[in-house]
C-alpha cells in the first residue's frame, strides 16, 4: 500500500509548475501525474498516480514508478548495463499513445523519450544513479494483471515492471482506460515526493 502523502490538486499543480523539467502549460485534456514514494519501498506498489483532467484531479490509484525484484536484480537477462529508472521531477507531453503492453493487454505506450538511468546495484533500491540517458525503452502505463476485471492487488511488483508505470489494481487502470477512450496520446509528468 503506498505510503506517499495525500495532496491538493492545488499542491500538484503548484509542483507541477515550479519543479517539473520541460513544463510549458497545463493540458487541457486528461494526463497523469505520478508521485514517487520517498519510502522507496523493494518490489512493492508504494507510489501513487493522479489522473487530471485539465486542473481537475479525477482518479487516484497506487502505482509503482519503479522496477521490482525482477528489474533491479535479474537486469543481466535484458540489459546488462542494468535497470532503467526513470527520471523524476520531469513532465513529458503526449509521452505515450494508446495501444497494447506486449501485445496482452490495453495500455499507453511509450512514444516519447524519457531521461532514465541505468541501476545496476543491486542494492534493493530503484535509484537515479550513473550516466543518464534519454530515448524510447518501452517505459509504457499498464495494469498489473493481464486478466480483464482483476480486482485484486498482486500483492508485489515482481517482473510487472521494468521500467512501465503500473497500476496495483487492474480495476483501477481499467478504470483509467475508459475514462481517457477518446484520447490517442497521454501527457505524463512524475514527480518525487516532496
Amino acid at each position: 500500500m503506498t505510503n506517499v502523502k495525500n495532496y491538493t490538486d492545488q499542491q500538484i499543480l503548484d509542483r507541477v509548475k515550479s519543479i517539473a523539467a520541460g513544463f510549458v502549460d497545463f493540458p487541457d485534456n486528461y494526463w497523469m501525474i505520478y508521485v514517487r514514494s520517498n519510502e522507496n519501498a523493494f518490489n512493492q506498489f508504494d507510489d501513487k498516480r493522479y489522473l487530471f483532467l485539465g486542473l481537475k484531479c479525477v482518479q487516484v490509484a497506487s502505482c509503482t514508478t519503479n522496477a521490482g525484484e525482477y528489474g533491479l536484480k535479474d537486469f543481466a537477462k535484458y540489459n546488462v548495463s542494468g535497470c532503467a529508472v526513470l527520471k523524476a521531477d520531469v513532465i513529458v507531453y503526449d509521452y505515450a499513445e494508446r495501444g497494447k503492453h506486449k501485445g496482452k493487454v490495453d495500455a499507453y505506450r511509450q512514444a516519447k523519450s524519457w531521461p532514465y538511468f541505468r541501476d545496476n546495484d543491486k542494492d534493493n533500491l530503484a535509484e537515479e544513479i550513473g550516466k543518464e540517458h534519454s530515448d524510447i525503452i518501452g517505459a509504457n502505463l499498464h495494469p498489473s494483471s493481464y486478466i480483464k476485471g482483476k480486482a485484486g492487488r498482486t500483492g508485489v511488483i515482481g517482473s510487472w515492471s521494468t521500467a512501465c508505470q503500473v497500476d496495483a489494481l487492474t480495476t483501477a487502470f481499467e478504470t483509467f482506460m475508459q475514462m481517457t477512450s477518446e484520447q490517442k496520446k497521454l501527457t505524463v509528468c512524475i514527480l518525487n515526493e516532496w
